[in-house]
Formats: C-alpha cells, sequence, structure tokens
C-alpha cells in the first residue's frame, strides 16, 4: 500500500503544494527583488546611460583636481602655471607623480631629488572633485545647467584651497567664478534678466 501511495503521488499531475512556512519564505524572497527592482527603475529610468557617465566622470573629476592642485601652488607664487613640481626644491614630478591618488597608489609620494612627501592637500582635492561632479551630475542630470554648476563649484574649490593655504583670494580665480556664477544664474532663471542678476548678486 505505501508503495501504491508513494508512485500514485509522483505521477499525479495536480499542483506541488509546499509547507506554509516554506510557501512564505519564497513568496518574500521572490517579492523583495522585484520591489527592490521596481524602486530603481523608477529613481534611475535611464540606468544603462548612467553608469558609464559615472565611469566617465570619475577620472575626469581626477584629471580636474590634478590641475586646480598645479593652479593652487604656483598662482599664489604671482608665477605662470607649469607642470606639476615639488613645492620644496621646484623639481619636475614625474607622469605618475601627475595625479596624486596615483602617486599614492603606487606608493611614488616622495620627490625623486630632495625627498619631499606630496602633501595631503592633492590628494583631497582631487577625491572632492570627483564628488562634485557626480553629485551635480546625479542631481540635476547631463545637461548645460549641470555643467555650469560643476565649473562654479570647482572654481570655488580652488578659491577655498588658496585661502586656506595662503590666505589669498586671487583676482585670477574670482573672476572666473564670477563669470561662471552669472552664466549659471541666467540659466537657472529661465533667462529673465531681472531674476538672473538677483540670484547673480545673491
Amino acid at each position: 500500500m505505501a508503495r501504491r501511495r508513494i508512485a500514485s503521488f509522483s505521477t499525479s499531475p495536480g499542483p506541488l503544494r509546499l509547507p506554509l512556512k516554506l510557501s512564505l519564505r519564497v513568496n518574500r524572497s521572490l517579492r523583495i527583488p522585484a520591489i527592490l527592482l521596481q524602486n530603481i527603475s523608477g529613481l534611475y529610468p535611464n540606468s544603462f546611460i548612467i553608469a558609464p557617465v559615472l565611469l566617465l566622470l570619475i577620472p575626469l573629476g581626477v584629471l580636474v583636481g590634478a590641475l586646480l592642485n598645479a593652479l593652487a601652488d604656483d598662482l599664489p607664487q604671482r608665477v605662470r602655471p607649469r607642470a606639476p613640481h615639488c613645492q620644496v626644491c621646484n623639481t619636475p614630478y614625474q607622469g605618475r607623480q601627475w595625479i596624486a591618488l596615483l602617486a599614492l597608489v603606487t606608493g611614488r609620494r616622495r620627490c625623486a631629488r630632495c625627498g619631499a612627501r606630496i602633501a595631503w592637500r592633492k590628494p583631497l582635492v582631487e577625491i572632492v572633485s570627483v564628488i562634485l561632479l557626480v553629485y551635480v551630475f546625479q542631481k540635476f542630470g547631463l545637461t548645460t545647467k549641470s555643467v555650469l554648476l560643476s565649473l562654479l563649484l570647482e572654481c570655488l574649490l580652488l578659491i577655498t584651497v588658496t585661502d586656506l593655504e595662503h590666505r589669498l583670494i586671487l583676482h585670477v580665480t574670482v573672476i572666473p567664478s564670477a563669470v561662471a556664477a552669472a552664466a549659471y544664474g541666467l540659466f537657472g532663471a529661465g533667462f529673465d534678466l531681472r531674476v538672473a542678476l538677483s540670484r547673480t548678486l545673491i
């Protein structure tokens, strides 16, 4: 009798019924990924476009940060911007040392001539530059408004660095910041001249 019951159960075409606890676990395990996918698709409907753009913004932010570091080193000295160099002996850095994060990862934080270390300010500026670009892109997308705001924030980052290190706010950094602020205020105001001027003054 037991063999017949097992055979009849295995060959029965009816649906397979699971225990109550196991069925609840299966339903929850299937429901949670569905809810997550729905929320992600709602927040980022073009997620297949966002990922490549972010991958481009990260190295771009690092390069912009390296440029800001070079300007922050030379502009307060009233000299023309040069290639990245040691602040102690003025020896030009090697190619990998141009980007402070790359020099930090590869273990080449010291000058080849005098042995002075690259300041911690430089990798920090590169990281902040990346964060600014990524934040603006996630907030406004890839638009003209985001480009102008990114330019303004990077100029303000340069002003902040020179002010903290040298107690200087240079005209050569203020003028581009004012132009970027005026352009951003004009675009954000919907090309209303009165609102644009008020935002620029603020």
